[in-house]
């Protein structure tokens, strides 16, 4: 008798004990399904809706600096950072470029900027300056001028179109240059306008296949096998490229693109998104294809926890080697874009810059 009440008071005790473990559950947690991702080794943890898209945080201001890569010289060494400065990517030293100090006062210039450097000598730039003039009715206008300058000696020359007229081409008439190749076949430096699409041949003084297409932004690879141009439509809110003249579908990785670079040796083109940069090998795909794609994504948010900062007016990448990058990245909730370089397959190497 006494086993058979031992048992039923164990049972019982085992029943209510049951139940009080139920009673002290925590209520169930119903799923956010509008956050799908959280970066795991972000320290702030902030969630994003879409692992492969990391927009700027909606609370968060555009930086108040941003450190632009606006192309290297032949061998790399040296990167345009801003209007004016160039950064050692050796040395990680600043240099600047006072055009004031380089250009005469007879030119009339106001302002000046880097536009790029010389495809074969490491030393040279394009420096595009501007200023104000009367012209022949008597109206104030801008004018823009170019030089090629040793950042060593410091010597100019002019390379200005002579049709411009003495202080340039007015800012109404466009033509301002973008690019800067070598033409190996007749030795001549070939001056590139965005506006025109035409070539200016700077030892002859005159341009060559003009056109009066409307194009956003033009690239020419470094063995000049390929001339990219990017367009915008603006009935649809749309970027789209073509390469050689032919639309490239594939290339259209984005609603809008900023910036796009090519690697020294030609093989690879990067494209920068929002927050995205696409790696296309030319070397293993053919671009007129169908099968042609990017070979890498890089999210810099989901790889690196920062944010790459868009916009029509900074160009955030430049190949220093051919398998390296010079981006301009930022914290979360950070008000400086430093430069930062990464792999092509999305390594991170090393910070470039590092205002504060």
């Amino acid at each position: 008798m006494k086993t058979f009440l031992l048992l039923n008071l164990i049972l019982i005790f085992m029943f209510v004990t049951s139940c009080n473990e139920h009673n002290n559950q925590p209520d169930p947690v119903e799923p956010k399904d509008t956050i799908k991702y959280i970066c795991p080794t972000c320290p702030d943890g902030v969630p994003f809706d879409d692992e492969n898209e990391c927009p700027l945080p909606k609370n968060k201001n555009l930086p108040n600096f941003i450190h632009d890569a606006l192309g290297t010289s032949v061998n790399g060494d040296l990167l345009v950072i801003a209007h004016r400065t160039l950064l050692n990517t050796k040395s990680l030293q600043i240099i600047n470029i006072n055009p004031f100090e380089i250009i005469p006062k007879e030119y009339n210039i106001d302002f000046g900027y880097i536009v790029c450097f010389s495809p074969k000598d490491n030393s040279k730039i394009l420096l595009g300056c501007s200023g104000y003039h009367k012209n022949s009715k008597g109206k104030i206008v801008g004018g823009q001028t170019y030089f090629i300058v040793d950042i060593i000696s410091k010597e100019f020359v002019e390379v200005t179109p002579s049709t411009w007229g003495k202080y340039g081409v007015e800012y109404q008439g466009g033509g301002g240059f973008t690019n800067w190749t070598f033409d190996n076949a007749t030795l001549t430096d070939r001056l590139h306008s965005l506006d025109t699409l035409g070539e200016y041949i700077v030892q002859e003084d005159r341009f060559v296949n003009v056109s009066t297409e409307n194009v956003q932004s033009i690239s020419i690879s470094p063995d000049k096998k390929y001339t990219l141009r990017k367009y915008r439509d603006y009935n649809l809110n749309y970027d789209y490229y073509t390469i050689n003249g032919i639309r490239v579908k594939n290339l259209e990785v984005n609603s809008h693109t900023f910036s796009m670079a090519w690697s020294p040796d030609s093989r690879y083109l990067a494209i920068q998104g929002f927050t995205n940069t696409y790696i296309f090998d030319l070397q293993e795909s053919n671009p007129f294809t169908s099968s042609f794609t990017y070979k890498y994504m890089i999210n810099a948010r989901k790889q690196f926890c920062k944010y790459v900062y868009g916009s029509e007016n900074h160009r955030q990448l430049a190949f220093l080697s051919p398998t390296t990058l010079a981006v301009s990245m930022r914290d979360h909730n950070g008000d400086i874009a430093n430069l930062h370089e990464i792999t092509i397959d999305g390594k991170y190497v090393r910070q470039l810059t590092f205002v504060k």
